[in-house]
């Protein structure tokens, strides 16, 4: 984990005077999301953190083009990404709108507790898979 990474855990981190870390919400291969809240609009966000051995030319790129995409999908089934930007810091962000609750990850784990409902889960995730938000993203 970087040392930001920590610190914004242990402590909340301001961005740009603007928002103000809450908490850790998820964590891939190249970022960090935090939720944050936005004292300029009065609510919350999530944040989307390159993270820092990923701050070289070539990948600050690949995510400003994932920003510049992303910001074009409007649809419901979408995350709206709102703005980029470099922090005080020198790390990259995405602003996106924060949507409250839970990760596929965590679905799915729920969903193994009951054996009997996967049948259904499976067939209901299908549909929404293959919904208008995931088709409109990929084209």
């Amino acid at each position: 984990m970087s040392e930001r990474s920590q610190i914004s855990l242990d402590t909340s981190l301001f961005i740009n005077n603007r928002y103000v870390t809450v908490k850790q919400i998820g964590k891939g291969g190249f970022g960090i999301v935090w939720q944050a809240y936005d004292f300029s609009l009065k609510n919350f966000v999530a944040i989307k953190e390159l993270l820092p051995e990923f701050s070289d030319q070539k990948f600050v790129e690949m995510f400003y083009k994932e920003a510049l995409i992303a910001k074009n999908i409007v649809q419901d089934n979408i995350v709206r990404v709102r703005h980029f930007l470099e922090d005080s810091k020198g790390s990259y962000c995405l602003i996106m709108d924060f949507v409250n609750g839970s990760d596929l990850e965590n679905i799915i784990k729920r969903c193994n507790q009951y054996q009997n409902s996967l049948g259904v889960f499976c067939f209901n995730m299908h549909k929404y898979i293959k919904g208008p938000g995931l088709c409109q993203s990929h084209s």
